[in-house]
């Protein structure tokens, strides 16, 4: 695996932002021409802004901290040079709901995943973790928790008949585990990329990956074939 140089200067800003208040508000006017005011806090629109408070911060210090392209993945990119750069994706959720939010479908993880030099990639993401505190009476947030983990750290709650955690509408996305799986001692064993993408190919397998054999088989050869080349 190769990492960025900058990881721990990131992750030490990231660190620093633990304690962080903020309110998210909105001004408005009527077509009667009343101004309207307020505050949010929505789930989805915090991980949002905060892509945008986090953003700045981070670019200070590294310049070449860059956002990624508007509404794909992944949200932001450290170009270290023309031929080498490293991929970050933010992901906020309420300590009161625990971690609910996506990793990605299951048909565009897997068929990232199964590209050329897709399995290397993934396993190379950093994911920007923050767990916010909603103030029931001023609706704002506070950061309380942060961690910079890899995919195989957060998607490590295996068992049942499921091979990998998947959630979200219809059950069609990959899903993080609880948060105490993440640092969990107990939990040690599973969080390695061999673990991982054990699961990944049960999930290939598995009904949950709803395309034909032949797909399946495709993308399965690809994998296995990538995980012998880098000894996974």
């Amino acid at each position: 695996m190769s990492f960025d140089p900058k990881i721990l200067d990131i992750k030490k800003i990231c660190e620093s932002l633990t304690g962080f208040k903020a309110n998210i508000g909105f001004t408005g006017t009527l077509n009667s021409g009343e101004n309207l005011s307020g505050e949010i806090n929505n789930c989805n629109i915090i991980g949002n802004c905060m892509e945008d408070i986090l953003y700045p911060i981070i670019e200070k210090s590294i310049p070449t901290f860059e956002k990624g392209p508007p509404g794909q993945k992944p949200d932001f990119i450290n170009l270290v040079s023309k031929l080498l750069s490293y991929d970050y994706e933010l992901k906020c959720f309420n300590i009161e709901s625990g971690a609910g939010f996506d990793i990605g479908s299951i048909t565009g993880f897997l068929e990232d995943i199964s590209k050329p030099a897709g399995v290397q990639k993934k396993l190379d993401v950093k994911y920007l973790i923050f767990e916010y505190e909603i103030d029931k009476k001023t609706k704002g947030f506070t950061i309380t928790k942060f961690w910079m983990l890899s995919v195989y750290d957060i998607c490590c709650g295996y068992g049942g008949q499921k091979p990998i955690n998947i959630g979200g509408q219809k059950g069609v996305n990959i899903r993080p585990a609880t948060k105490n799986q993440w640092t969990d001692e107990k939990n040690r064993d599973k969080r390695n990329p061999t673990n991982f993408l054990d699961r990944i190919e049960e999930l290939i397998k598995s009904k949950w990956y709803n395309v034909d054999e032949l797909e399946k088989q495709q993308k399965l050869e690809s994998i296995q074939t990538q995980r012998k080349a880098i000894g996974f």
